[in-house]
């Protein structure tokens, strides 16, 4: 069995101190949360940004095998519902 931990509930921890504690602790992969106020917040994440998480989870030896970037499907207004 493989075990993975997603950063959702580490959202202002950097993802480099996210990437080295969660394979200290032996994790096989992380989920990484693409939310606004996150340390990956999806327009955080340039092409640069993206390279470092790529070489840190390489480094590592975990995979990457989920995003989350989740949007609420109850919203009330209809542009916010419609978007989501």
């Amino acid at each position: 069995m493989r075990l993975g931990y997603s950063t959702w509930g580490m959202p202002r921890v950097s993802i480099q101190q996210a990437i080295l504690r969660l394979a200290a602790i032996g994790y096989d992969g992380i989920e990484l949360t693409a939310l606004p106020g996150y340390s990956t917040a999806l327009e955080t994440l340039a092409a640069a940004a993206r390279a470092k998480i790529r070489g840190l989870l390489g480094e590592q030896e975990l995979e990457l095998p989920a995003i989350a970037a989740y949007s609420s499907l109850l919203a009330t207004e209809v542009n916010e519902h419609e978007t989501n």
